[in-house]
This record gives structure tokens, sequence and C-alpha cells, in this order.
């Protein structure tokens, strides 16, 4: 079940991303940056993989998400993605997937979306400002509709299976419907 209290904001599935060099070593500084803008600069483009079906976004209250989704959160203001220290390792954590959320299909976009950011050189500032005064979806109908215009997606992830999934998750819209 995606949300269990409705008078809470919640969720049941972070998902904590540690990126290492060819050499083993912790990334950090503008490459980290980059990895993370790159997250949430295309966020709304894969919302779809993050919040299901339709009782994902009963988890989603509209005053939290207002504050906390589109700005880069850290260890002592956390948002819906951050940049946390951990034992002196930089880490990227994503708090916006439930237990709802199919992991393989959350961190295949969250991972694509981190290498566009690498090779766009993408930053935080940047991402930040792009999303500003947009609003995450707060229904599945909304982020179907991101998804199916989503250039980024099409791109990434192949005309075969961004139709397949856009196809999967409008049926799933009216059968809840």
């Amino acid at each position: 079940m995606a949300k269990s209290h409705d008078e809470f904001a919640g969720n049941s599935l972070n998902i904590k991303l540690t990126f290492y060099d060819q050499n083993q070593k912790n990334i950090s500084g503008e490459t980290l940056n980059n990895l993370t803008a790159g997250i949430l600069s295309n966020i709304l483009d894969y919302t779809i993989f993050y919040c299901p079906n339709a009782n994902s976004y009963k988890r989603l209250k509209e005053e939290d998400i207002d504050i906390n989704w589109n700005k880069v959160g850290d260890n002592e203001n956390l948002r819906g993605i951050n940049i946390i220290k951990e034992k002196s390792e930089s880490k990227v954590l994503f708090t916006l997937t439930g237990s709802d959320t199919n992991p393989y299909l959350a961190l295949m976009s969250i991972l694509n979306s981190a290498l566009n950011g690498l090779l766009t050189k993408d930053t935080i500032e940047k991402a930040e400002k792009k999303l500003h005064d947009k609003k995450l979806p707060l229904t599945l109908y909304n982020s179907i509709q991101n998804y199916e215009k989503s250039n980024e997606a099409l791109n990434s992830l192949g005309e075969k299976f961004h139709k397949h999934f856009n196809s999967f998750y409008t049926w799933e819209y009216t059968q809840y419907m």
C-alpha cells in the first residue's frame, strides 16, 4: 500500500546512491553536483516510475511537496533529492519513491537522469531554476502526461520501451477511473 495514513506525508522506499570513479574513489564535488542536477532536472519526466499508480499520490501532500521536491537538500534539510555525508562519503538520497515503486524502473530512471546530468554538465543551480515554477504531478494522469511528452524519456529509453510504458500506465489509469 502506498499510503497508510491520509493525514501524514510519507513513503516507504528511499534510494541511496554512492558513486565511485574508476579508481574506487567516492565521487564528490562538481561531478557529484552534475549527477545530482541531472536527477533533479529530469524528475518530472520519470515521476511515473516513482509514483506508479493512482494510490501513490495519496502519500504526496501538496503543502510538503511545494517546498521540498524541486531543490536539493542535505543532511540538515532533507528534500526529495539530497546530497548527504555518511562516514566521509558523499551520497545521493532519493526520497520521492514509495513502497509501490518498482525499484528497477526507479533506479533505471535515476541513473539515466544522472548520466544525462554528467554528459550535459548540468548544475544544481540550473536544475533548481528550471523547476522553480513547475509543479510535481499530484495525480497519475498528470504523471502520464509528463512521461508521454518527455523527449528525455523517449531518447534515453527508446521508442518501443517508452510507448509500452505509456500504454501500460494509461491502461492503469483507465482501470482506476
